[in-house]
């Protein structure tokens, strides 16, 4: 069996044999989660053209970091402070986006460059 410790919105599954045991797996959980880099979800940014073969354009929030990582989960290249990106020098293939605002929210995007 298994016991839910939820704490800031986030639940995990624990074996209850620690439970049992009297381990305080809610102490563990919120060292955890104080651990974890928890940044906020933005709607606010769109990417396009997309299919693209020259510049992606990042609209909305001020971006801060654009990281750029290819089909195998390799980073490609990190951007700072730019809302396009020059993807022609890049493979045909899709890309992953990983882009943070200065507000510290973030987007993750899938990317297609086609020539």
């Amino acid at each position: 069996m298994f016991t839910k410790v939820s704490k800031s919105g986030i639940s995990l599954f624990s074996p209850s044999i620690f439970n049992q045991k009297k381990y305080d797996m809610t102490k563990c959980f919120e060292t955890y989660i104080e651990n974890l880099d928890i940044k906020k979800y933005s709607s606010a940014l769109s990417l396009y053209p997309n299919p693209t073969n020259h510049i992606v354009h990042i609209a909305g929030e001020n971006v801060a970091n654009v990281k750029v990582f290819n089909k195998m989960g390799q980073l490609i290249n990190n951007y700072n402070n730019t809302n396009r990106i020059d993807v022609s020098l890049y493979q045909t293939g899709i890309y992953i986006f990983n882009i943070t605002t200065t507000k510290g929210e973030f987007g993750v995007y899938k990317v297609v460059v086609s020539k």
